[in-house]
C-alpha cells in the first residue's frame, strides 16, 4: 500500500519497471519485446500489482531474461519518470469528468473509509508532485522481493523452465532487497 503521503507510489514504481533497464532504454527494451513475439502489461490493484505477458514460446528464455532484466536491473530514467506522472496526471483530470469513474471514487471511500483500499490507486495530482527517483527506488526496494510475488502461467510453456526461472528471479531480488516485505 502506498504510504499516505505518496498516493501513486505504487502505480508509478510498477510502471517505471517497463520504461528502461540499465541495460536498455525504453525504446530498445520494447524493440526486443516485439522481435521475441512478446507484450506485457501490468495492473495495478488495491490488492497487488498484476503483470500480464505473453511470448511466442521458441523464444520464451530470452523472455524471461527481458522480464528478469525489468525486475532487478532497472534504471527508473528521470525522463521517463517526469512523463509517467505528467500522462498519470492527465488520467486524473480525466476521471474527475467520468461520471463512472467519480461514482466509484465516493464508493470506496464510503465502503472502506480509513482502510489503505480507499486510496485512490493512481494518486492524487498533488501527492504525484512529491514522488521523486528515490521514493521510486525505495518503494522497489521495500516491495519487490520477499515471499510477496506469485506467478501464474498458461500456455505452451515448459513448467520447469518457469519454476527454475521464477526461483531464479525471486533470489535474485531478495538478494537485492533482503529486507523486502509481502505486506
Amino acid at each position: 500500500h502506498d504510504p499516505q503521503d505518496e498516493l501513486g507510489l505504487c502505480h508509478l514504481t510498477s510502471k517505471m519497471l517497463l520504461r528502461g533497464t540499465l541495460n536498455n532504454s525504453k525504446t530498445e527494451f520494447y524493440k526486443k519485446l516485439e522481435r521475441l513475439g512478446g507484450q506485457i502489461s501490468v495492473d495495478v490493484r488495491a490488492e497487488g500489482i498484476v503483470y500480464r505477458a505473453a511470448v511466442l514460446s521458441e523464444n520464451l528464455g530470452e523472455f524471461l531474461d527481458l522480464v528478469n532484466e525489468a525486475f532487478v536491473r532497472p534504471k527508473f530514467p528521470a525522463e521517463e519518470l517526469k512523463k509517467l506522472k505528467k500522462e498519470t496526471e492527465s488520467i486524473i483530470l480525466e476521471q474527475k469528468s467520468s461520471d463512472k469513474a467519480l461514482v466509484s471514487y465516493h464508493f470506496q471511500k464510503f465502503f472502506y473509509g480509513s482502510h489503505p483500499y480507499a486510496n485512490p490507486i493512481l494518486g492524487t495530482r498533488k501527492s504525484l508532485s512529491k514522488i521523486n527517483h528515490k521514493d521510486i527506488v525505495r518503494f522497489h526496494e521495500k516491495y519487490f522481493g520477499g515471499d510477496g510475488m506469485t506467478l501464474f502461467v498458461s500456455g505452451d510453456a515448459d513448467k520447469l523452465v518457469i519454476k527454475s526461472w521464477f526461483q531464479g528471479l525471486l533470489m535474485k531480488l531478495t538478494a537485492l532487497h533482503p529486507n523486502a516485505s509481502s505486506a
